[in-house]
């Protein structure tokens, strides 16, 4: 989410200090709920990626910009699903053994069949970020006007 404008540097600091506090706020709350989702859909056997989203604010000349996401490599893949394909073997085992339980020749034939269903069908989609985002889609705008009209107040 990105706050830009031609002339943003002649807005009063008290003004854009609001509106960073809120965007920060937005962002702990968008995290909070994409992490309540992976929770309660199951989603995540060893919590890397749900520990691994966070959000920043970041201001410049001209933008306040406000970034919310995850870092790991496979979180794209989570959220959007994948097309049919042959998965790498050893984070699927790991995932037999710790969800699971399994153990040995239990464990390797689990596995085969895993790898095999995602080789035929692929991954469905889990839009853990597009569903914490939707939430606060339609309150944005308000939050940042508000900020800024707290902001012109203190001024």
């Amino acid at each position: 989410m990105k706050i830009e404008g031609p002339h943003l540097e002649h807005v009063p600091e008290v003004v854009l200090a609001e509106v960073e506090q809120e965007l920060w706020l937005i962002g702990k709350e968008i995290e909070a709920l994409a992490v309540q989702y992976l929770d309660e859909n199951n989603i995540n056997y060893n919590a890397d990626l749900r520990n691994s989203i966070t959000s920043e604010v970041q201001k410049e000349l001209n933008k306040i910009e406000l970034r919310v996401g995850p870092n790991v490599k496979h979180a794209i893949f989570v959220h959007e699903g994948t097309r049919p394909h042959w998965p790498p073997r050893q984070p699927i085992r790991k995932w037999v053994v710790r969800k699971l339980g399994l153990k040995g020749k239990d464990a390797d034939q689990a596995t085969f069949f895993i790898r095999r269903k995602i080789s035929r069908v692929g991954t469905p989609p889990r839009p853990f970020m597009l569903e914490a985002l939707k939430v606060h889609k339609k309150l944005i705008a308000r939050r940042i006007a508000n900020a800024v009209a707290r902001g012109l107040r203190k001024k």
